[in-house]
């Protein structure tokens, strides 16, 4: 009898251990790793099953920990033990704490539009249940009552907010009279520059959640920063607004002109062509490598002398009356035409400036005339 009573009061005791276990107890809190352990059961889980379940404090080494602190590891990109979420970077999704981000967790997550938290979800108290500023009943009716900053009537003005504060890029509340056309609460969004305008590629406003890697101030490419508003192959910019590109290497310049100009006959002066190549694409380029386009109409080739003059003053000849009575140049140098000095001359030249070439025709009776020609320059 005594052992069969000392077995059920042991039963008893077990089975009061493990309700207390499953029924958990609630701080009030809305955190994991405060003490608090969450109801063993399937609700709030995101798959239903018991692993997603907080068992309890969570072991330190990342996230909050007991002390309310936050671990080193924090912010690395990397969910380690006892975080519920880890980004590199601010994330509408994930405080600065690495617990999942959550109005009332008294941590402001301006991705989320949060102007306040102050750790619960109750309206009444200067802050809403969905985390925004409560606007004072009187606000509105011209007259500066108490908790409020200023009091510009219903419409606000340039220096009062609708809500009576006053105005500050940064608050949420978007001023029209003072300029804003957004307002993302202290920095940006992927719709919104920290200055309060919409984010647009070239406003030379650099906005990362635009999926911005640049921002020069306009919208054109071949200055290091693409239309899109990304850095170009062979240049680097800076991060700041508006960015600064200059070059790393390996970039290209094109240029082609069409000046469709008459060749004199039995002239040793000929004609001169220019093609100007200015601009942030030339500045800080150097010839790595360089070919020439040329397309030239002539009844016999061999009159003919083609030289390319650099802005530094190089010269390299590129035809000198050879070909006899063939009839025209057309093609590129040195890939389809064989150039009389080698291009090798304009390595390391800048290619800033104004290059010309000339065509003289040093023999009488056939005429001719320079369509075009043209530019591929890779820079050092």
């Amino acid at each position: 009898m005594r052992g069969s009573v000392r077995r059920s009061f042991l039963v008893g005791i077990s089975l009061f251990a493990a309700a207390l276990f499953i029924v958990g107890c609630d701080d009030g809190g809305r955190r994991r790793g405060n003490g608090a352990v969450t109801p063993m059961s399937d609700a709030g889980t995101t798959d239903g099953n018991l692993s997603d379940v907080d068992l309890g404090p969570l072991p330190d080494g990342g996230g909050p920990t007991p002390d309310g602190g936050v671990s080193a590891s924090c912010g690395d990109g990397n969910i380690d033990e006892g975080e519920e979420c880890d980004r590199v970077g601010p994330s509408e999704s994930c405080d600065s704490d690495c617990t999942f981000a959550l109005c009332g967790d008294r941590t402001i997550n301006a991705l989320r539009e949060e102007s306040c938290d102050d750790g619960n979800t109750a309206s009444g108290d200067g802050c809403t249940a969905d985390c925004q500023t409560e606007i004072p009943p009187s606000c509105g009716d011209s007259s500066v009552s108490a908790g409020e900053d200023c009091d510009s009537g219903p419409s606000g003005s340039i220096t009062c907010d609708v809500d009576c504060s006053f105005t500050r890029c940064g608050d949420f509340t978007v001023n029209s009279f003072a300029g804003e056309s957004c307002d993302a609460g202290g920095g940006a969004s992927s719709s919104c520059d920290s200055d309060c305008t919409l984010a647009t590629c070239g406003d030379g406003t650099l906005n990362p959640f635009a999926d911005e890697a640049c921002d020069d101030g306009d919208a054109s490419g071949g200055d290091g920063c693409s239309a899109f508003c990304a850095v170009e192959v062979g240049w680097a910019c800076t991060a700041g607004s508006p960015s600064f590109c200059s070059r790393t290497g390996g970039g290209t310049i094109d240029r082609t002109t069409s000046p469709f100009l008459s060749i004199p006959d039995s002239s040793a002066t000929g004609v001169t062509s220019n093609l100007s190549i200015t601009g942030t694409a030339a500045t800080g380029c150097t010839v790595a490598s360089l070919t020439v386009d040329i397309n030239l109409t002539h009844t016999y080739i061999g009159d003919l002398v083609v030289t390319l003059t650099s802005p530094g003053g190089t010269l390299v000849t590129l035809h000198q009356n050879t070909g006899a009575a063939a009839d025209n140049i057309v093609g590129t140098y040195p890939t389809t035409l064989t150039p009389y000095e080698l291009l090798f001359s304009f390595a390391g030249v800048s290619v800033a400036g104004t290059w010309s070439m000339r065509v003289a025709d040093v023999s009488s009776t056939d005429v001719g005339v320079l369509n075009s020609w043209g530019l591929h320059i890779t820079c050092l």
